[in-house]
């Protein structure tokens, strides 16, 4: 079961086989920024790699369809960046994200 440390809050997730991280995170009891709620459309809840390989698993279509708009904004390197709400890491990681915090 991957760990994933969020900073700046400084938490550590333990995600599932096939979760996602937002999931992961609110399963326990943290709120994870989103509008949408995991549907991808807002691109709210991005995350950036600090440690670790985040571009496995590649990412399926309806996240790279939200990278892609959220590219049109933000100038990011390809693998670094990812939706929590479709993202489901399959090893540790850190990764930056403000506003996650215990509900």
């Amino acid at each position: 079961m991957p760990t994933v440390r969020v900073t700046p809050a400084d938490l550590e997730i333990e995600v599932g086989d096939g979760e996602t991280l937002m999931d992961a995170a609110q399963r326990g009891g943290f709120r994870w920024p989103t509008v949408c709620h995991g549907e991808a459309q807002c691109q709210v809840c991005f995350v950036t790699a600090r440690e670790g390989d985040i571009s496995r698993p590649v990412p399926g279509p309806i996240e790279a369809e939200g990278l892609a708009v959220l590219a049109d904004r933000l100038s990011f390197e390809p693998g670094t960046v990812r939706l929590a709400c479709q993202f489901r890491p399959t090893a540790d990681c850190t990764v930056y994200k403000r506003g996650v915090r215990p509900t």
